[in-house]
């Protein structure tokens, strides 16, 4: 017999929380590629105590830009000009994470990140000159982590310059 075989705890850590540690019993065996069948093996003892910290199962992805759109009740926005301020339409450094393959697409160019910037009556009338994202388009099960210099979501606001809309100069004239 060999001094330098290894064998296997088997231990099952599906639905187990990331981060948490953990502290089982588990059964030994030696790994497949032996090809030895159970019987012809005994463990002394058969079971071992295992203590590990489960891993993250998420990954983490960072867009350089994400475009922001400005959202609201067409009637609302009809009287007001809304631009950005010296950024632009774009917030730097978004970082993503998601479960297993679900930054795929967003890797891949397939999906599109965009941050929407939702604009009451109110806050036109009152020509707000920032707001934070309202909301994500996101592929399921992805979230946003932070923004440029590691700003959390909620943090991050988006420079706004609402300007009234300027009446046409040559009005129609009434019908009839």
């Amino acid at each position: 017999c060999s001094s330098d075989l290894s064998g296997e705890a088997v231990i099952d850590a599906k639905g187990l929380p990331e981060g948490s540690r953990q502290e089982v019993t588990a059964p030994l065996r030696l790994p497949d590629s032996l090809k030895v069948a159970p019987s012809q093996v005994v463990f002394t003892p058969d079971r071992v105590k295992v203590r590990f910290t489960v891993a993250s199962r998420s990954r983490t992805f960072t867009l350089p830009t994400v475009r922001v759109e400005i959202a609201g009740a067409p009637e609302d926005l009809k009287g007001f000009e809304v631009s950005f301020g010296e950024k632009g339409d774009l917030l730097r450094d978004v970082v993503l994470s998601a479960p297993g393959d679900a930054l795929a697409p967003i890797e891949s160019g397939q999906a599109r990140v965009v941050a929407i910037v939702h604009l009451t009556p109110e806050e036109l009338s009152r020509r707000i000159t920032q707001k934070a994202v309202s909301t994500w388009v996101l592929p399921p099960g992805v979230q946003v982590e932070s923004l440029e210099q590691g700003q959390r979501p909620l943090e991050g606001m988006v420079p706004l310059k609402i300007e009234p809309r300027a009446a046409p100069a040559n009005p129609a004239p009434p019908p009839g």
